[in-house]
C-alpha cells in the first residue's frame, strides 16, 4: 500500500479520538448554566456519585459535576425541554466491565420543574421542589428536604428519610428503612424487610393511606381527632392504635405486616 493511502484512515482515526474526547471530558469543577425558560425537567443518571438538587432563584439552572474521575464517561444535553445529565464508568481497554464512576452532580434550579433521577449506589438529596419528584437507587440513600409536589421514590438497599408536605408520597425499598416527617397528604410505604416510620403534620380530608412491611416494624403517628376507616392486620406479629375505626371516614387508612409490630398513635399538641 502506498504511503499516501493511509492518510484517509489517519484523518478518520483522528477524527474519532477529538470526537470521544469531547464527550467525555467534562467531568468536573466547572459549573453550566442552561436557560430556565428552556428547561421543564431535569434527568440525572449516575453510577455512584452523590446528586444534590437545591432550589434557586434566577434566570439559569446550574450544574456542576461534583468530582473529576477519567474512568467515568459524562455528558449532558438539552432538548425539548429535558436537560439529561449522566455520568458512567467507561468499559476498560483490556476488559469488558465498566470501571466504577464516582462522579455526580450539584443542581441549582427553579422549584416547578420535574425532577427525575436513577442512580445504582449514589446519595440523592432533594431540596424543597414543588415539581414532581422521582428518584430510584440501587443501594444508595435518598433524603428529602422539604419538597412540596408530588414525590415517588425507591431504593433497593438504602434508606429514605427527611420532610416532605405534597399532597402524595409513594416510598418503597427492599431492606433500606424509610423514616418521612411532615407528611400531610397521602401515602403509600413498602419495605421487605426495612422498618417503616411515618409522622403527619396535617391529613387530608379524603384519600388512602398504605403502609406494608413483611418483617419490619411500623411506627405512624396521625393528629389527634383525625377521623379514619381504619384497618390493621399483623398475622405473625402484632397491632396497636390509639384511633378507633370510623367506617364513614373518607380517609382510608390500611397497616399491613406479615410479622412485623405496627403502631399508630396519636400526635398530641405540645
Amino acid at each position: 500500500m502506498r504511503r499516501g493511502a493511509l492518510l484517509p484512515f489517519r484523518a478518520s482515526a483522528l477524527m474519532a479520538c477529538l470526537l470521544l474526547a469531547n464527550f467525555t471530558a467534562w467531568a468536573g469543577g466547572d459549573t453550566e448554566t442552561f436557560p430556565v425558560e428552556r428547561v421543564d425537567e431535569i434527568i440525572v443518571e449516575t453510577d455512584g456519585g452523590p446528586v444534590s438538587l437545591s432550589v434557586t432563584k434566577g434566570p439559569v439552572v446550574s450544574v456542576r459535576a461534583s468530582a473529576t474521575d477519567a474512568s467515568c464517561k459524562t455528558s449532558r444535553g438539552l432538548g425539548g425541554g429535558k436537560l439529561t445529565l449522566t455520568a458512567h464508568g467507561q468499559s476498560s481497554r483490556m476488559f469488558t466491565l465498566d470501571k466504577p464512576c464516582s462522579v455526580g452532580y450539584e443542581v441549582g434550579a427553579p422549584a416547578g420543574v420535574r425532577l427525575t433521577v436513577r442512580s445504582v449506589s449514589g446519595e440523592v438529596s432533594v431540596g424543597p421542589f414543588s415539581g414532581p419528584v422521582d428518584v430510584k437507587t440501587g443501594a444508595g440513600a435518598i433524603t428529602l428536604n422539604g419538597p412540596t409536589g408530588f414525590v415517588t421514590l425507591h431504593s433497593g438497599r438504602g434508606a429514605i428519610g427527611g420532610t416532605t408536605r405534597g399532597p402524595q408520597v409513594s416510598a418503597s425499598t427492599q431492606s433500606g428503612g424509610i423514616s418521612l416527617s411532615g407528611l400531610t397528604g397521602q401515602a403509600t410505604a413498602r419495605s421487605v424487610s426495612g422498618s417503616i416510620s411515618l409522622a403527619w403534620d396535617a391529613l387530608p380530608r379524603r384519600g388512602r393511606i398504605e403502609v406494608y412491611t413483611r418483617g419490619g416494624r411500623q411506627s405512624l403517628t396521625m393528629p389527634d381527632g383525625a377521623s379514619l376507616d381504619l384497618s390493621l392486620r399483623s398475622p405473625s406479629g402484632s397491632a396497636s392504635s390509639d384511633f378507633v375505626r370510623n367506617p364513614r371516614s373518607e380517609l382510608q387508612v390500611q397497616l399491613r405486616s406479615e410479622s412485623g409490630i405496627i403502631s399508630l398513635k396519636k400526635l398530641r399538641p405540645a
